[in-house]
């Protein structure tokens, strides 16, 4: 599963969705129910991570907040509901409040995301397979220095929308680079190796919207 692609694409259904609702005169339920997408995101956040973390706890609080003011249910306090949202929101960017928190350890699959923070994912499987790998709002860094790719080749998915992800290798793989560029970019900077005579292989496909993937050594702007 491509939960980072899943995510973008249901988030484009799900905005395309509620448009059709307002031009349908189902515009109450519109202007109530967005803040589900929210709470979406922060859930997904909290699987990636495998624990309630502050970015992921945050998000989904948020969200229910949100919701809870759309929805009537919080009654006058709900006014103050969006605006304290946002001056959280934009405290948290201003001061750079990425709550990093302990790497992420992966095993031969990688499935991870960072929404609103930074995130680092390792993973030292003796036979990497791939996964995917999704930034949004944030930074996520993946290390592979220690994994080895399958003999067939890894494959692996990178997301980002208004965000950026390093997916970082050793010396030694082959990496294979393809994508979609969305007013956005994805670069290879690592020691290049013919793929055709490599025998570690890692094929990236990569989704960028509004912000950047990029593949490299660790030291190779050192």
């Amino acid at each position: 599963m491509n939960a980072g692609r899943i995510l973008v694409g249901g988030l484009l259904v799900g905005v395309g969705t509620l448009a059709l609702l307002s031009l349908a005169g189902a515009g109450e339920v519109v202007l109530r129910g967005w803040p589900v997408l929210v709470v979406g995101l922060g859930a997904l956040q909290l699987s990636s991570d495998r624990k309630a973390t502050p970015a992921g706890v945050g998000i989904v609080l948020a969200g229910l907040a949100l919701l809870g003011s759309t929805t009537g249910v919080l009654g006058g306090a709900g006014d103050l509901v969006p605006p304290v949202v946002l001056v959280g929101g934009g405290l948290w960017v201003a001061l750079g409040l990425r709550f990093r928190g302990e790497p992420i350890v992966a095993g031969a699959r990688v499935g991870a995301m960072a929404a609103f923070g930074s995130r680092r994912v390792v993973s030292a499987a003796a036979r990497f397979e791939g996964g995917w790998a999704a930034a949004f709002f944030g930074h996520l860094d993946l290390d592979l220095t220690a994994a080895v790719p399958v003999a067939s080749g890894a494959d692996l998915s990178v997301t980002v929308v208004l965000g950026g992800a390093d997916v970082v290798v050793p010396d030694g793989w082959a990496v294979v680079i393809r994508g979609l560029p969305l007013f956005g970019g994805w670069d290879d900077t690592t020691r290049h190796v013919d793929a055709g005579t490599a025998n570690l292989v890692l094929r990236v496909n990569a989704l960028a919207v509004f912000g950047g993937v990029e593949v490299k050594h660790r030291d190779r702007w050192s």
